[in-house]
C-alpha cells in the first residue's frame, strides 16, 4: 500500500474540533483530515475494528488440518489455522520469544508454526510445542507461552474473528438459523440469476443478438421501456440505433 503523508500537529483538541465542524455540514463528503490523520486511523482501530466482528474467511479456505491463511487488520496478522482436532482457531502471527513473525506465505499447510528467529514451535492450535533451552529457565512454564489468540467463531461456513478477549456473539447469536416452523428463504429463481457459463459482456451481447433476431422476424425485439437501465449501456446503444433506422426508412 502507498503511504501518505499524514496531518501535522495532530491532538485530541483538533479532532474534536473537526467532528464538530463535519456534523454542521450534514450531506458533504468528509474533510480529508479524516482520510490523513493517524489519530482518526488509531480511534478507529481501538474502537471499532479491534471491537468487531470480523469476517475472515470461509472453513472451504481451510479445507485439511494443518491448512492456515493469513488475515491483516491493521499492522497485526492473524493466522486462520485448522488444528488436528477439526477446530479453528485465529492466532496472532507473533513469537512469544521475541516477537518475530512466524507465517510470512499468504497461506499454506503446516505440522507446525516455526519461529525463524530462535526456534520456538507452536502447535495448530497455538499451544507452545519447544522452546530451545528454555527448560534450563527455572519456573519457565510452556502453557504460559502460546501464542495470543483473538476470538474465532464459525457460522454457517464463514469466520468471523474478534480481537476484543471481552467481546461477546450477541451479534452473530441474532443470525441463528429459524425455527422449524418458520418461512424458508424464497430460494433464486433462474430468471434471477444469470447462465453460469456466460460472461457480462457475453450476456449482453446474447441478449443483443435475440433482439436482432426477433426484428428479423418482425417482432418487437424485447424492447424494455427503459433500455438504459435494464440492458446495460452496450445493449441500450444498441437498440437505440436500431430504433432510429427503422424510423427513418
Amino acid at each position: 500500500m502507498r503511504s501518505i503523508a499524514t496531518e501535522q500537529g495532530d491532538s485530541l483538541t483538533r479532532l474534536a474540533r473537526q467532528v464538530a465542524a463535519q456534523r454542521a455540514k450534514p450531506g458533504f463528503a468528509m474533510d480529508a483530515y479524516f482520510h490523513r490523520s493517524e489519530l482518526v486511523y488509531r480511534k478507529e482501530l481501538d474502537e471499532i475494528l479491534y471491537k468487531s466482528w470480523l469476517y475472515a474467511g470461509h472453513v472451504s479456505q481451510l479445507a485439511n488440518p494443518g491448512d492456515y491463511f493469513l488475515f491483516d487488520l491493521g499492522e497485526d496478522s492473524i493466522i486462520l489455522a485448522r488444528a488436528e482436532d477439526g477446530a479453528i482457531h485465529a492466532l496472532m502471527n507473533i513469537c512469544r520469544h521475541r516477537g518475530s513473525r512466524l507465517c510470512e506465505a499468504a497461506q499454506g499447510n503446516r505440522k507446525a508454526f516455526a519461529c525463524p528467529y530462535h526456534g520456538w514451535v507452536y502447535n495448530l492450535d497455538g499451544s507452545l510445542k519447544a522452546a530451545r533451552d528454555m527448560a534450563a529457565k527455572a519456573g519457565f512454564d510452556p502453557a504460559n507461552y502460546g501464542l495470543k489468540k483473538a476470538q474465532c467463531l464459525v457460522f454457517e461456513g464463514l469466520i468471523f474473528i474478534n480481537a476484543d478477549p471481552a467481546a461477546v456473539a450477541a451479534a452473530l447469536r441474532r443470525l441463528a438459523p429459524p425455527s422449524p416452523g418458520a418461512a424458508p428463504l424464497r430460494p433464486a429463481r433462474r430468471q434471477d440469476r444469470p447462465p453460469p457459463s456466460l460472461s457480462g459482456r457475453r450476456q449482453l451481447e446474447a441478449g443483443a443478438g435475440l433482439v436482432r433476431a426477433r426484428r428479423r422476424r418482425g417482432g418487437p425485439g424485447l424492447r424494455p421501456r427503459r433500455p438504459h437501465l435494464a440492458m446495460g449501456p452496450h445493449l441500450s446503444w444498441r437498440t437505440s440505433t436500431s430504433s432510429s433506422a427503422t424510423a427513418k426508412a
